[in-house]
This record gives C-alpha cells, sequence and structure tokens, in this order.
C-alpha cells in the first residue's frame, strides 16, 4: 500500500503536477483509508497541536 501510493506520486510529480498541498492530501488520503487510520480525517491536515513530553 505504502510503495503503491508512493509510486503514485512520484509518477505524478514525473508527469508535471508540482509537489503541493493537493498532491500529499491525495496520498495521505489513500494511506488513510483503510485499517486503523480510517478514522484520522484521511486527505486533511492536522489542527491540534501534538505536545511531546521528555518522561521517561
Amino acid at each position: 500500500m505504502y510503495q503503491r501510493t508512493f509510486n503514485k506520486a512520484q509518477q505524478s510529480i514525473e508527469d508535471g503536477q508540482i509537489l503541493s498541498p493537493f498532491l500529499l492530501r491525495s496520498a495521505h488520503q489513500v494511506l488513510l483509508s483503510f485499517g486503523q487510520g480510517i478514522d484520522k480525517n484521511p486527505g486533511q491536515f492536522k489542527i491540534e497541536q501534538n505536545y511531546l513530553s521528555n518522561k521517561a
């Protein structure tokens, strides 16, 4: 799945499409359209901030 999505994005770029938010969201939508990611807003940018902790 990942390799197929990457290859499709790469082919789009080779065909003249620029690396754009549209292309990134399209690839993201394909990757998250199956399995665990389906409820994670496939094809959309995150709007909430991540928090990283220094706790071990």
